[in-house]
């Protein structure tokens, strides 16, 4: 079932979220999730260690494009008429992740490196809700540094996620109709003899004797009205 893009980094963060660490003096650290780039500069006590989700690119799935360009998703019955709310189709995507862990021990590395490679396996799913997408771990690199005297232990991990996103920014308003009636006429004729060059042919004449062109032009007898709407139909003048 399609969902929403943010509903889908939500739960993906959430698989990240809850690891508690103990540092060198016995006190327990909750490692903070964040969708950015951790800054040393800004706040050290609070990012390291610290886990950052980072959101890389998402590529359409050409292969599960729908031919359907909109689909019904609402109708308002309060409004008179109804109001029917369509939605574009939604469309499969392979949305790409970069998880990184940011410690500043060997100890705190080892122990998220291990907790965070724990939290899926290779080929696994992602549950938001009722639902399940698809998840792949794809790969694992190293890329720890030094900040002058500061070792920076730095580990990441992409994931590769297909779902099929929903497109909630376009919603489309109409209004609908109450009833529709169909009104049928009955248009009087009479024949007519021509004579021409020795031959003769017969016409048909509309709504004698005033003799109109054509049907649309005539004078008309109303015949039945055929009314319906979403639910049922009826004959108004039906005897």
């Amino acid at each position: 079932m399609a969902i929403p893009f943010w509903k889908l980094e939500e739960a993906f963060m959430g698989i990240f979220t809850g690891k508690v660490m103990q540092d060198r003096n016995g006190r327990k650290v909750v490692v903070p999730v964040f969708i950015d780039y951790p800054d040393i500069e800004e706040s050290p006590e609070r990012r390291f260690p610290s886990i950052a989700v980072l959101f890389q690119g998402m590529t359409p799935d050409t292969e599960m494009y729908n031919s359907d360009m909109d689909r019904v998703v609402d109708v308002d019955y309060t409004t008179s008429p109804p109001t029917f709310v369509t939605r574009r189709m939604a469309e499969f995507y392979d949305i790409t992740y970069e998880v990184t862990s940011y410690t500043l021990s060997a100890w705190e590395d080892r122990e998220l490196t291990r907790w965070v490679e724990s939290r899926l396996l290779p080929r696994d799913a992602l549950v938001v809700g009722q639902d399940s997408y698809h998840i792949f771990r794809e790969s694992f690199s190293v890329a720890d540094s030094v900040d002058v005297d500061t070792v920076i232990y730095e580990k990441s991990w992409t994931f590769n996620i297909k779902a099929d996103i929903e497109d909630t920014d376009n919603d489309n308003y109409q209004k609908g109709v109450n009833e529709v009636r169909i009104h049928s006429n009955v248009v009087r004729t009479e024949t007519k003899k021509i004579e021409s060059n020795g031959t003769s042919r017969t016409q048909y004449v509309y709504n004698a004797p005033k003799s109109a062109d054509n049907a649309e032009d005539a004078e008309k007898l109303l015949h039945r009205v055929i009314a319906f709407d979403d639910q049922n139909y009826w004959f108004p003048n039906k005897k």
